[in-house]
């Protein structure tokens, strides 16, 4: 799935969302996130907070594809790639 932004503060914002089979039944998630913003204070404040609310976004995914897919695995982990 590939999300582009189209107005506001941000100069670009791009996504990339992929999905892959593990092989043992469960899915891997590959997210990827491209962006900058117009101004560079924002830009500057954008930079220090990505990794929090970026580790806050992935968990609330996880969080909620474990109610409506839960296999009973247990297990699982993440990675993301931020291209700014």
């Amino acid at each position: 799935m590939h999300v582009d932004y189209l107005d506001g503060p941000l100069k670009h914002l791009s996504n990339d969302w992929r999905f892959e089979s593990d092989g043992q039944g469960g899915v891997l998630v590959h997210f990827e996130v491209d962006f900058a913003f117009k101004n560079r204070l924002f830009e500057a404040i954008a930079g220090q907070m990505f990794d929090t609310a970026l580790r806050k976004m992935i968990g609330a995914f996880e969080t909620r594809a474990a109610e409506l897919y839960a296999s009973g695995s247990g297990s699982s982990s993440s990675s993301a790639h931020n291209a700014a």
